[in-house]
């Protein structure tokens, strides 16, 4: 339990520094109005093209309503998309569009 804290909370970090530079720099929102939780989502992408719903959640450290949500609003703005597993109907899997992955390589 303490190793994915410590885990986590190095995420968190990373993140608050790449994030922070970005807006040091004054860099547009990469050419698009991402809102924070948005591009929370998007930082979990940082290593995967594709993620469940639940590893969403626990990387980011939201509920799954919250992720949801987010996810949503990712869907909405043709980002990421999302699917049923086939093999196991419990499972949504998550997926950056190739819009995604320019505003991911971009941000990173």
């Amino acid at each position: 339990m303490e190793k994915k804290f410590i885990e986590y909370l190095t995420v968190l970090r990373e993140f608050g520094r790449i994030y922070t530079g970005k807006i040091i720099s004054s860099t547009p929102a990469l050419g698009t109005d991402l809102k924070l939780s948005q591009i929370r989502t998007l930082y979990a992408f940082r290593d995967r093209d594709s993620l469940t719903m639940r590893e969403l959640a626990t990387s980011i450290g939201v509920k799954m309503p919250t992720m949801t949500i987010m996810v949503d609003s990712l869907v909405n703005d043709g980002i990421v998309e999302r699917e049923r597993d086939t093999h196991d109907r419990r499972k949504v899997n998550v997926w950056l569009t190739e819009k995604g992955k320019k505003i991911r390589s971009d941000f990173l």
